[in-house]
């Protein structure tokens, strides 16, 4: 089916990002592309550092590690995942004006492309 390709094709969440950049900017000016931004980039780090943890643990499982490293591994990425959240969060709310909705909307944009994602790969 067409859509499930194009939901889990990366060209297109990536176009998907641009152009929520280049409407931010128009719609907010730069300190709402700052907070889109910023939106974007925690929860695409985020991301992708969830799926590192997640194929480094997959490689090493058939191997007998412990079990404990994965525990570790998922630990540490959460605990730097909800720095990196708070941190950047922080900064936009400081940025002020449509900074911090438009970080919230980065999130959200961010984790409902990854829905869409794991919904066509289903």
């Amino acid at each position: 089916m067409m859509v499930a390709r194009l939901a889990k094709d990366w060209r297109l969440h990536i176009g998907v990002a641009l152009l929520a950049l280049v409407l931010s900017y128009l719609i907010g000016g730069p300190l709402a592309l700052a907070g889109m931004a910023l939106g974007l980039f925690a929860t695409g780090f985020s991301v992708i550092a969830l799926w590192m943890v997640v194929r480094m643990i997959g490689r090493a499982a058939p191997e007998g590690a412990a079990p404990r490293l994965g525990a570790m591994a998922t630990v540490l990425a959460f605990l730097v995942k909800l720095t990196l959240f708070i941190v950047l969060g922080m900064l936009a709310q400081r940025i002020g004006g449509p900074a911090a909705p438009c970080f919230l909307m980065g999130l959200g944009l961010v984790y409902l492309g990854l829905i869409g994602w794991a919904l066509a790969s289903s």
